[in-house]
């Protein structure tokens, strides 16, 4: 019984350090990649990230965004400004040095949407 608590702790160690975090600080900077928008062919971008007032926050701009705020969960960006479920949504994730950032602006009957795919 003995073996399997050591056995079962160093295997709660070894996921729990496995799983990549971020911070705010991974976030920010000048990022280039592409932006890939609905009604849009391709096309290179450059979008800026700098801190936001709370701890857990950044602001985007560049393409779509503008002084856009966003939550910081991990290694995730959530952000956006809806009224039922019209509006601006924007999601994030920052994995390998990549960050993937997805902008829809659901306006009822029109929907645009772009993705950007950015390294530093």
């Amino acid at each position: 019984m003995k073996k399997l608590f050591i056995l079962f702790c160093f295997a709660s160690l070894w996921v729990s350090c496995s799983k990549d975090e971020c911070v705010r600080e991974d976030f920010i900077g000048t990022w280039k990649g592409t932006e890939d928008c609905d009604t849009e062919d391709v096309k290179d971008i450059q979008v800026v990230i700098t801190a936001g007032n709370k701890s857990n926050e950044v602001i985007i701009n560049g393409g779509s965004f503008v002084d856009e705020t966003v939550e910081i969960d991990g290694c995730d960006l959530d952000g956006g400004t809806t009224v039922l479920g019209i509006g601006i949504k924007i999601k994030g994730s920052l994995t390998a040095g990549e960050l993937i950032l997805n902008y829809d602006n659901d306006a009822g009957i029109i929907s645009v949407g772009c993705e950007y795919k950015l390294t530093r």
